[in-house]
């Protein structure tokens, strides 16, 4: 399946503006005054923040086979006021990989995942909840910020000519997502190749998938 998504660091680090309003004007006003986060490992990341059990055993097969090379695959963005958003790499497929977005809040010591739900999209471009779980933190595709727009957008492809998939955008929400727009092309016809003329699924009138 998939290339790995290139690096998101220069999207996300306009996320304080959109998660936490205020904190973007802290740090340009002046020096920060709660601890960063320390640099730890992966492990200890998660201890911290556990993701879903599947996305660290397919990160572990993928780095034992080379594919995903000396880093931890762990990105830390800071968002003043010891908060730090975490890209967190799961699995890596021949034209996309997978990811869990969390937040650290260093001043509380805690954190929590965020979770793309059960909506329409979710059959399409999240991995399956955990047993005992309903959330849904794993997203497959090439996930970009919207910093204008507020907007995190993830496009999902089903195979590698691009020609269909799913084409996600949710709101971000005081550090939650909410789906807003889905664009979805089902029939790989060879000849759909832009995402943004995708059909537009009507979200009023459909109900989230089935888990």
């Amino acid at each position: 399946m998939r290339p790995a998504a290139p690096t998101l660091l220069n999207a996300l680090a306009l996320l304080p503006a959109l998660l936490w309003p205020g904190v973007a004007r802290a740090q340009t006003g002046g020096p920060e005054t709660l601890p960063a986060p320390a640099p730890v490992g992966r492990s200890v990341w998660r201890e911290r923040l556990p993701w879903p059990d599947a996305c660290e055993e397919a990160f572990q097969r993928v780095a034992a086979t080379g594919g995903g090379g000396a880093a931890e695959g762990v990105e830390l963005v800071p968002l003043g006021r010891g908060r730090t958003l975490l890209r967190i790499d799961c699995d890596r497929f021949a034209y996309q990989s997978s990811q869990v977005f969390g937040v650290w809040d260093e001043a509380a010591g805690s954190g929590r995942l965020l979770d793309f739900g059960e909506t329409v999209a979710s059959a399409h471009n999240t991995a399956a909840p955990e047993e005992g779980s309903e959330a849904r933190p794993e997203v497959v595709g090439l996930a970009t910020v919207d910093a204008a727009a507020g907007e995190l957008t993830v496009l999902t492809r089903f195979r590698g000519a691009g020609d269909c998939g799913a084409l996600a955008t949710y709101a971000l929400l005081d550090g939650a997502l909410a789906l807003q727009r889905l664009r979805l092309q089902e029939a790989c016809d060879g000849a759909s190749a832009d995402p943004d003329r995708w059909p537009e699924v009507d979200l009023a009138t459909v109900a989230p998938a089935a888990p």
